[in-house]
């Protein structure tokens, strides 16, 4: 049995992600998942396997902390982890001084989740450092991988290879009545054609320039409405810029949401307008449910939506060109937006699936330990 260990930095409901990724196939290896913050206990059980915070309770720790390292080296060996694959940046740093330390060292590798890893000189620096630890990067896509490979010219591109995010598709069915599903929507107006954006509402997704797009769209097309689910910095001055924008009867921006299944299905087009993205899930949540898409031509995007039978692509910084791409959407038949949506749900379950995103990471780990010696 190979133990894999999956070091995380918080603990936040919404990492599916990686709980798919932490299904590994159980009559070959044994997943241990650990946070290195957030939690309420030190310790439990997880459907994917064995789970630990280290720090119970905290938002966040320091990263530098030796008493956290110093943990996460004592759990590397009572654990007897074969492998540690360390996931988004805050947690390579103590994961790489942790898997050192240990006294049967255990190869390691960095997931990268997103663009721009390497902005500033520091962080080229560090990763320099902590890199040549890693016996794999692994990045979420091809643009991704592009982009690791661009800002650390130090790192043999042959170390870096692109594992595509994939989903469990069996939480997004096949499209069923999107009007009763819009019924149980916290919405004052059910009627007319949605559109809808999930996800964490910061700048860099851009919801500023959508709304400003939508402002056009209702100019023309008064029936159109948007629903914006998320939560982040930027949830009440989204509500604000709808009401300066005299778009509160058109604009509904729900905040969090545990139903996103439910909130997808009631949509008849989805859109994101991010500006930096790898392959953000909501993307692949929402072709799986069916839907057409109007999303940024950006990053790992381009690789989910690689033609105009599966969604529009669009530049996310203008506003013209989004309200377009919007209302030619809206003109078609509901008929002709079902094809589109079958079309794109079709190609994320054939290509970006959890059980393809888990095989070829099984595979990965299986040719790191041979090269280590520890098959």
């Amino acid at each position: 049995m190979i133990n894999v260990l999956m070091v995380i930095p918080r603990f936040t409901a919404e990492h599916a992600l990686l709980k798919e990724q932490a299904r590994l196939d159980q009559h070959r290896f044994r997943t241990v998942l650990c946070y290195l913050s957030g939690g309420a206990a030190a310790g439990g059980t997880d459907t994917a396997g064995k789970v630990h915070f280290l720090a119970p309770g905290k938002r966040r720790v320091a990263r530098w902390s030796p008493g956290l390292i110093w943990r996460l080296k004592s759990l590397i060996e009572d654990e007897e982890i074969h492998l540690v694959n360390c996931h988004l940046y805050k947690a390579t740093l103590p994961a790489v001084l942790a898997a050192a330390l240990a006294r049967r060292s255990p190869p390691l590798l960095v997931t990268i989740h997103g663009l721009g890893s390497a902005r500033t000189f520091g962080r080229r620096a560090l990763n320099r450092l902590l890199y040549r630890r890693a016996s794999r990067i692994i990045a979420v896509c091809e643009a991704v991988r592009r982009d690791v490979i661009d800002s650390n010219r130090a790192l043999a591109p042959d170390r870096v290879v692109a594992i595509p995010n994939g989903i469990d598709y069996a939480r997004f069915p096949a499209p069923s009545s999107r009007e009763e599903a819009r019924r149980r929507l916290p919405v004052a107006q059910k009627d007319g054609i949605w559109f809808g954006s999930v996800g964490r509402l910061s700048r860099g997704k851009n919801n500023h320039t959508l709304l400003a797009a939508f402002r056009r769209v209702v100019d023309r097309a008064p029936q159109c409405r948007l629903l914006i689910a998320g939560t982040g910095p930027e949830e009440e001055p989204l509500r604000a810029l709808a009401a300066e924008l005299n778009l509160t009867e058109q604009v509904a921006v729900v905040g969090f949401r545990s139903d996103i299944p439910e909130v997808l299905r009631s949509l008849d087009v989805f859109v994101t307008t991010s500006l930096r993205e790898g392959i953000p899930l909501a993307l692949l949540e929402a072709m799986a449910s069916g839907l057409p898409t109007v999303a940024s031509g950006r990053g790992g995007i381009v690789e989910v939506i690689d033609s105009h039978e599966v969604g529009t692509l669009i530049e996310p910084e203008e506003p013209d060109q989004i309200a377009q791409a919007m209302l030619e959407m809206a003109s078609k038949e509901a008929s002709e937006r079902a094809k589109i949506g079958a079309l794109a749900r079709r190609r994320v379950l054939e290509e970006f699936s959890a059980p393809r995103m888990v095989a070829a990471l099984e595979e990965l780990y299986g040719t790191v330990l041979a090269e280590h010696g520890r098959a």
